[in-house]
């Protein structure tokens, strides 16, 4: 995890409970209405209660677009969905499931867009087209109430992790895509396998540091992108991080979305405001706790951070 001192030098301030307005000990049943983002939910047959908790988000989701058509304008799924993916002809129950429910969601008015994480990098169009989604580009800019925001799945943020950029840049390759796709799908499953055990031995050898997102590689998109707000996933390190306004530098926000291990978590955007949710998976996003918010706009580019944040870390 980043210091905090490294971030008091790069101008950010961190989504702070120093305001007890910022969560809620008796969380109330609230109102579904606006846009969704979830990622990380690492779907397998060996975490039933992950796959029931997202059963149940797109009950809740369906629930409200049946009773209030057209309140819920989109739902973002930022990559990691799975905890593999090893092809769109893999035809596990699982990945039906998810389908299914995702297009019953589509077909009440809800635009469902899908992004690849490490995990599920091999999504095609096909499986997209079961679920009645459009598959985004790795780094996309959306138009969320007016404003451009950058998604991404965010591993291609941890740039200190040289070792795990490197092998990105080798999956992600035309070359290694064809070899293994044209591969008998029970040889993939075997090799998505072995990656997976790699992958945990590494990620045990490794600083936590290295494996959060770089501040200047995170800029460096933003300022490329010609955004101020950036949401993605990957790092399991919820957050709303707030960037001061330096010079001709404008205030920004990255949003980072939470893993569905212990809990699940979802950010919710409606009516210029952010918030990051979380709730237990055996319960509802309609009773979820609100972790943190931001004002989505501010009336000044000066305007550092929202009014009940009195800290300035």
């Amino acid at each position: 995890m980043a210091n905090p001192d490294d971030q008091k030098k790069a101008g950010t301030v961190d989504a702070t409970h120093d305001n007890p307005s910022l969560t809620s000990a008796a969380p109330l049943s609230q109102d579904l209405t606006g846009t969704w983002f979830i990622s990380d939910l690492h779907l397998h047959a060996g975490a039933p209660e992950v796959c029931s908790a997202m059963w149940q988000f797109f009950s809740d989701l369906s629930d409200q677009a049946t009773e209030h058509p057209n309140s819920i304008a989109e739902l973002y799924l930022l990559g990691d969905l799975f905890e593999a993916w090893v092809g769109d002809d893999d035809s596990e129950p699982l990945s039906m499931e998810f389908a299914t429910y995702c297009a019953h969601l589509a077909s009440l008015g809800v635009h469902i867009f899908i992004q690849h994480g490490n995990r599920d990098f091999l999504i095609g169009e096909g499986f997209a087209k079961r679920c009645k989604a459009i598959l985004l580009p790795e780094t996309h800019v959306a138009l969320i109430e007016n404003k451009k925001t950058l998604l991404m799945h965010g591993d291609e943020l941890c740039t200190d992790d040289v070792q795990y950029q490197r092998l990105r840049a080798q999956l992600r390759s035309k070359h290694w895509r064809q070899e293994f796709l044209a591969q008998d799908i029970s040889i993939r499953k075997i090799q998505a396998e072995k990656y997976r055990e790699a992958s945990t031995a590494a990620q045990a050898d490794k600083p936590q540091s290295i494996m959060d997102v770089n501040d200047e590689t995170t800029m460096h998109f933003m300022r490329q992108n010609e955004v101020t707000r950036l949401i993605h996933g990957h790092t399991h390190r919820p957050a709303i991080h707030r960037y001061t306004a330096q010079g001709d530098t404008p205030f920004r926000i990255r949003c980072v979305l939470g893993d569905w291990s212990e809990d699940a978590f979802a950010l919710h955007q409606h009516k210029g405001q952010i918030a990051l949710k979380k709730w237990p998976l055996t319960g509802s996003v309609r009773n979820a706790i609100r972790e943190d918010y931001q004002p989505w706009t501010h009336s000044s580019a000066r305007e550092r951070v929202s009014p009940f944040v009195t800290t300035d870390q």
